[in-house]
């Protein structure tokens, strides 16, 4: 049985596939930290093709055609921090300066990936609809379960949650694999077991001597993520809302079936009462007008029962994703990639690169971390501006402990985030000797003060002076 105190040790060794991806080199971060024009990487960036304009903008996408004339570009934009979105822009060649253009297989990539992201709902439909699932009971339990190429999955959901559950993690290991390739093979099962009951999920952490507050959580010793939430409680609301859209649906059918009918038989009555011409033009216009207000207002009725579909859907699980996304990155990086036995992580790492990602935008299978996390962002900068902030020394040395149930948690993990967060985006620095180093099982008993120094090349007070002024400075 796994103690709270030794959940929370599991996490020492996670951390460090994600650090060794963005970290390259000595960080020479008075170099960096004092750069006035900084460009945020996307560290999920599309290889697209680019057109120059003569009057000096970038754009990017992909080239469909080109001629004397025109450039058809299909562009790509993506804003820091908020979704995707695609433009098509034929640009007179006159106004272009050049194009550059990428490999025919490169090209085919890029297409297949734009193809994937404006077809993403129907393709999530699609995967939903051909997850293989299976009934499983036991004593205590009777759930849905999937077994996928990276887990397995076990939910008490009903039917369509769960499928669409199974793709969304589906399509965050394919995202995590992407961003940090697998380096070992799985040893032993992961299971991921989802609840819609908070209730079960606590009574389940039970076996494991755990209380945990967090809807989420991965026990290394039993190597299973559990996640708990309140859907099935919402699932009701959920189908009621769309019982409800059925039924609008319906008398707008029936609404305009019915304008049609009634507009040829007041014009039949009118014709045969011998009313004028014009006169029967007028009836026939109010008779329109009284029906169209209805069928507006019925199909104002039918978008406000999609938004509240969508808006329940959308409120029961984002909780439940983003710390199902956090602990689920922790398991994939120990079962995949960098394994206890071989790896000695500090806490501040492991919990600043899952922050980090708990968060990202998932568009095509691509994981996006091009922003900051807003909640992190927040209470760090507030703290920060404080009479008293953390000194970075203090978050370095911080244990298990400091990451759990008490008052200073959530500044803990914000300040770990804050860490990770300048050094993956503002030294860029890639599978570094140094950051070797500060992983090294045989690190275990340096002060982490000095192998921090080590990795970042310069004094612990002078990095930490500059990396204030970087985080209060991020918008």
């Amino acid at each position: 049985m796994e103690r709270a105190e030794d959940m929370w040790h599991r996490h020492l060794f996670i951390g460090v596939g994600l650090a060794v991806w963005f970290l390259q080199g000595p960080y020479a971060v008075g170099q960096l930290l004092s750069t006035t024009a900084r460009k945020v990487p996307n560290f999920a960036r599309w290889e697209m093709e680019s057109v120059e304009m003569r009057d000096g903008r970038h754009l990017e996408g992909l080239i469909e055609s080109e001629s004397n004339a025109w450039v058809n570009l299909k562009q790509v934009r993506q804003p820091p921090g908020r979704p995707m979105f695609v433009v098509v822009r034929p640009l007179e060649r006159s106004t272009v300066a050049k194009t550059v253009r990428l490999s025919e297989p490169q090209r085919q990539e890029l297409a297949a990936k734009l193809h994937r992201f404006a077809s993403q709902r129907t393709i999530e439909r699609g995967r939903a609809d051909v997850i293989r699932l299976r009934v499983y009971t036991e004593p205590d339990r009777h759930y849905l379960g999937y077994p996928g190429q990276w887990f397995r999955l076990e939910s008490d959901l009903d039917e369509a949650l769960t499928r669409l559950i199974a793709v969304r993690l589906e399509q965050m290991f394919t995202a995590y694999r992407d961003i940090l390739a697998p380096r070992v093979e799985l040893k032993r099962p992961l299971r991921l077991v989802i609840f819609g009951r908070m209730d079960d999920y606590r009574a389940y952490l039970r076996r494991y001597q755990l209380d945990v507050p967090n809807p989420a959580c991965f026990i290394a010793s039993a190597n299973v993520v559990v996640a708990g939430s309140e859907l099935s409680r919402l699932d009701i609301e959920y189908k009621r809302i769309a019982v409800e859209h059925d039924n609008i649906n319906e008398e707008l059918k029936s609404l305009e079936q019915e304008q049609g009918d009634r507009l040829v038989i007041a014009g039949q009555q009118l014709r045969e009462h011998g009313v004028a011409s014009p006169v029967i033009k007028r009836q026939m216009a109010a008779i329109r007008r009284d029906f169209d207000t209805r069928i507006k207002k019925k199909a104002d009725e039918l978008k406000l029962c999609n938004r509240k579909n969508h808006e329940v859907f959308q409120q029961a699980t984002r909780q439940m994703f983003v710390r199902l996304y956090h602990e689920a990155f922790h398991a994939y990086l120990e079962n995949y990639v960098f394994p206890q036995a071989d790896h000695e992580v500090p806490l501040w790492l492991n919990e600043g690169l899952a922050v980090m990602f708990e968060e990202g935008l998932l568009e095509s299978d691509t994981l996006r971390v091009d922003a900051p996390n807003r909640s992190a962002l927040r209470r760090l900068q507030e703290d920060l501006r404080s009479d008293h902030p953390l000194p970075l020394r203090q978050i370095l040395n911080a244990g298990s402990q400091a990451f759990m149930h008490n008052d200073d948690a959530a500044h803990y993990y914000a300040y770990s985030w804050g860490l990770v967060y300048c050094l993956a985006f503002e030294s860029r620095l890639l599978d570094s000797p140094a950051l070797e180093k500060l992983v090294a099982k045989n690190q275990r008993d340096v002060d982490p003060a000095e192998r921090f120094e080590q990795l970042v090349g310069i004094p612990l007070d002078e990095f930490e002076l500059q990396w204030r002024s970087y985080i209060l400075a991020l918008k």
